[in-house]
């Protein structure tokens, strides 16, 4: 157990074990399974944790969580989450929140994924309707974001829409679109895969697109934000 693992898991096996599960969201599930393996060195990191959780309401959810030899730089990257037909509404945005709220105490500085678009345009990869991946939409509700060069480059009533509105703006971002009039629009429509990334400063827009979301997400469901993150002190969003 390095110093690094010590200040951002904890000191002990059974501690660790514990802060990695909370650290993938998985206090927003019931009845699930947690899978852990590692990796001493890899790359830059001094410690990697392979995830993989299973539970009644997932398909496959996997996450690698990475240290480095300092206090700062340490991400977690989400691999893949796909829900069953049968989960409860709001469950894929209470992961969310957990992991969040527990990254946060726990120092690491980012979340990452690949939010992908795959769908009926992409018939080559297409096999069955459930394979339709939609992260390009849904990570940035949440408060994901990143570079939208891709989708900028094939589509160029995107590009003229965004050329228009932010002439003199060279590094255009989904958080950029989505702040146009009928950007959600053009997105859905237009949008990429894209790697996104989380900010996990207490400040950070994405800790207040994710709060503003978690605030929807209570009101539709006649509910409250502290009922649908199970961790103590909503606050630390």
């Amino acid at each position: 157990i390095t110093p690094a693992v010590r200040y951002h898991l904890g000191t002990t096996k059974n501690r660790i074990a514990r802060n990695l599960a909370k650290l993938v969201g998985a206090e927003a599930l019931q009845d699930c399974e947690v899978s852990i393996d590692t990796a001493e060195t890899v790359g830059d990191y001094t410690a990697e944790f392979d995830i993989s959780v299973k539970g009644p309401h997932i398909e496959k959810m996997t996450r690698s969580i990475y240290i480095t030899p300092r206090r700062k730089g340490a991400i977690i990257y989400n691999n893949t989450l796909r829900l069953k037909d049968n989960a409860p509404e709001g469950l894929g945005g209470r992961i969310v929140a957990n992991q969040v709220i527990s990254a946060i105490r726990s120092g690491f500085d980012e979340l990452q994924c690949e939010a992908y678009r795959i769908d009926k345009r992409y018939r080559d990869v297409i096999e069955e309707e459930h394979n339709k991946w939609v992260g390009y939409l849904v990570w940035p509700k949440m408060g994901y974001d990143g570079s939208a060069d891709d989708a900028l480059s094939s589509s160029k009533e995107l590009r003229s829409a965004v050329e228009k509105y932010y002439p003199d703006k060279d590094d255009i971002m989904v958080s950029d679109i989505l702040s146009m009039p009928n950007g959600s629009d053009l997105w859905e429509k237009h949008g990429e895969s894209f790697e996104a990334t989380f900010d996990l400063k207490k400040d950070s827009a994405s800790v207040k697109i994710l709060r503003e979301y978690l605030k929807r997400k209570a009101q539709k469901l006649n509910s409250t934000v502290e009922s649908l993150v199970r961790v103590a002190k909503i606050h630390a969003l």
